[in-house]
């Protein structure tokens, strides 16, 4: 399902940027025969109202921004987001690449020991040579963040670079905190009126 969106996406944009180019093509080359096909298409301009230049120039440059849109996003489908792997510096006369799930899995099970994180998620982008990790964490209410996120960044970097011997470009975390978790009320008990009689005894 997820490559059958993405061939519509490219499907699309590629469309898009078609008619675009022939668009700027065509005001560019024959612009009173596309002015005359806008009029029957659009039937915005009474007959005999012709389009003036900045009006002919602004659609040209609307078609353009639209193609380089669609340039970009066809772009971010067609080509991979980024290696798959890094190669290792610690590792002389071999050639040794760690995946990127790999370095996901530890970075991840290294911040949950930290504590006070009840949940790290993080996001590797590598170039081949190093990584830029995005972790986002999600805190105890009564955490103090600056000093969890302090432990945090030296734990990934000391297991990341020395351990595992993966270079790491840059390190954002980003935090949020739990809730505070509501007390619970004490349940309500059914209040009696109590009466109180006086008891006479006959002689």
């Amino acid at each position: 399902m997820n490559l059958l969106n993405r061939l519509i996406v490219i499907l699309l944009m590629v469309g898009i940027i078609l008619c675009s180019a022939l668009t700027i093509l065509g005001l560019a080359v024959y612009q009173s025969d596309v002015v005359d096909i806008f009029r029957q298409v659009a039937a915005v301009y009474p007959p005999g109202v012709g389009l003036s230049l900045p009006e002919i120039i602004g659609i040209g440059v609307v078609a353009l921004v639209i193609s380089l849109i669609a340039a970009a996003i066809l772009w971010f489908e067609v080509v991979p987001g980024g290696a798959q792997g890094v190669r290792l510096s610690q590792v002389s006369g071999s050639n040794a690449v760690l995946t990127t799930d790999a370095i996901t899995q530890r970075v991840k099970h290294d911040a949950e020991q930290v504590m006070d994180v009840r949940q790290a998620r993080p996001q590797i982008r590598s170039n081949g040579k190093d990584v830029g990790i995005r972790l986002d964490l999600r805190l105890a209410p009564e955490a103090n963040p600056a000093q969890v996120v302090e432990t945090v960044g030296q734990v990934v970097r000391d297991n990341i670079e020395t351990k595992m011997g993966v270079r790491i470009r840059r390190l954002n975390i980003y935090v949020k905190h739990e809730s505070f978790a509501k007390k619970a009320q004490p349940p309500r008990t059914a209040t009696s009126a109590t009466t109180t009689g006086r008891t006479t005894s006959g002689l």
